[in-house]
């Protein structure tokens, strides 16, 4: 029994990746073709099914040894019972000699099919075994704390049985405090941010920046306390609670992330930008107006109600990063977080995105914190922070970072090759800011 359990969980473990495979497969079957990949894939595959077909081989020969072992036992009872009868014919009623002998005969197949299918029955449990470990699993940090007054449950969507929606009652200005920020992936790994410190004023457009690995997503994640962030970190907003204390659920539900990969689901596109029908139609078109994505929706019959196929397989990347604008506008969060959205897209649309960003209502006094993939998306920005191995290592406007000798920041946009552009772009917004100032003054 213990065997085979273990080998039925191996046969599952194995059978994962081949499924995982074969999907992940058919989604990029267009580039494995173009790089002329399939001999390697056919390879790896067949790998997955004969790691599998071990493991499913082992488990049948297990239940055939099983088996034999059964009929083993019971040939041995048959043949004691024949020979008790045989001694004892003279002594015991032949009609519970013939009934002794009847049953053991049948004993081979019954006792074998009892056993072995309640063995099937134990194994199979496994599956259910695996549901119940990840049912079981620990709830993040926070999610169970109460809420201290700046979620609201909106009666209205309670009475007429849609889902009750979380609005934040005072969003603030959007102002951001971090201090001594250590986060980690996971508790035997090492840190990833060690004491990063920033300062983030409220409705301003900060960009993060450096290398590789060097923290500039996991600040993003670490804002959403989607990893493990040291207690002793603080993250205040507009100088009153801490986003690292209160539930997950209020800081979350100050927060909007647009991240690199959009993520649509299979159903309508209204679904997918209201899954909780939270909005009315007006609101909806004139969120994506301001994502500048209008004209593709009106240009399909269906409307709002257009299919959108599974992971938006029906929609070109730049298309589905406009809509993540567009869900992101109509929250009206007044932080938003940016990871990385225009790595994926050609240079007219990252201008579009960029266009919206700025043109938006709802985005032009929110604080956005973008993480720069391509250093001309944050050269207009009104603060840099250039981070290196989790700490920030320098931080200013475009125009300053650049004029610093020694910058880390002109660094990066000497080796990017775009230098020009990006000093010309910098330059504009630095006028530009000057000469709001000037005129505020």
């Amino acid at each position: 029994m213990n065997s085979m359990r273990e080998i039925k969980r191996l046969e599952a473990s194995t059978r994962s990746p081949i499924y995982a495979g074969f999907s992940a497969t058919l989604d990029g079957l267009s580039t494995l073709r173009a790089y002329k990949l399939q001999d390697k894939m056919r390879r790896v595959l067949t790998d997955y099914l004969d790691e599998n077909g071990r493991a499913w081989w082992s488990y049948l020969m297990a239940a055939r040894w099983f088996g034999f072992r059964m009929d083993v036992l019971a040939i041995l009872v048959l043949v004691l019972t024949t020979y008790f009868a045989a001694f004892y014919s003279d002594k015991v009623d032949q009609g519970l000699l013939g009934f002794a002998l009847v049953y053991s005969m049948n004993l081979t197949g019954l006792f074998q099919w009892t056993v072995r299918l309640s063995t099937e029955v134990e194994t199979m449990m496994t599956a259910v075994e695996r549901i119940a470990a990840y049912a079981n699993l620990p709830e993040e940090k926070g999610y169970d704390a109460k809420l201290s007054g700046v979620l609201e449950l909106l009666d209205s969507g309670h009475e007429s049985g849609m889902p009750v929606r979380a609005v934040s009652a005072d969003a603030g200005k959007g102002g951001l405090e971090i201090r001594n920020l250590v986060v980690k992936y996971r508790e035997d790994l090492p840190a990833v941010l060690n004491g990063l410190q920033m300062s983030i004023p409220a409705g301003s457009k900060c960009g993060i920046v450096g290398r590789t690995g060097s923290g500039k997503s996991t600040v993003l994640s670490a804002l959403l306390r989607l990893n493990m962030v040291d207690e002793a970190s603080s993250v205040t907003l507009d100088g009153g609670s801490d986003l690292l204390k209160v539930s997950l659920e209020e800081t979350r539900s100050l927060l909007t992330i647009i991240p690199q990969q959009p993520h649509l689901f299979l159903g309508t596109l209204r679904f997918n930008l209201d899954p909780f029908n939270q909005y009315s139609d007006d609101e909806l078109w004139n969120a994506l107006h301001d994502a500048s994505v209008s004209d593709f929706v009106k240009s399909n019959e269906l409307g709002l109600l257009f299919r959108v196929e599974e992971a938006g397989n029906n929609l070109s990347v730049g298309q589905k990063q406009l809509l993540s604008f567009a869900r992101a506008i109509l929250r009206k969060s007044r932080i938003i977080l940016m990871d990385e959205v225009t790595a994926s897209v050609d240079y007219e649309t990252d201008a579009t995105i960029q266009r919206t960003i700025r043109t938006a209502p709802s985005l032009k006094e929110a604080t956005i914190i973008t993480v720069a993939h391509r250093l001309q998306t944050i050269a207009d920005s009104d603060r840099i922070f250039v981070i290196n191995a989790g700490k920030v290592l320098e931080e200013g406007s475009p125009s300053q970072l650049l004029q610093a000798p020694d910058s880390y920041f002109s660094g990066l946009v000497q080796k990017s090759g775009e230098k020009k552009a990006i000093t010309k772009i910098a330059g504009d917004h630095e006028k530009k800011m000057q000469a709001v100032s000037e005129e505020t003054q």
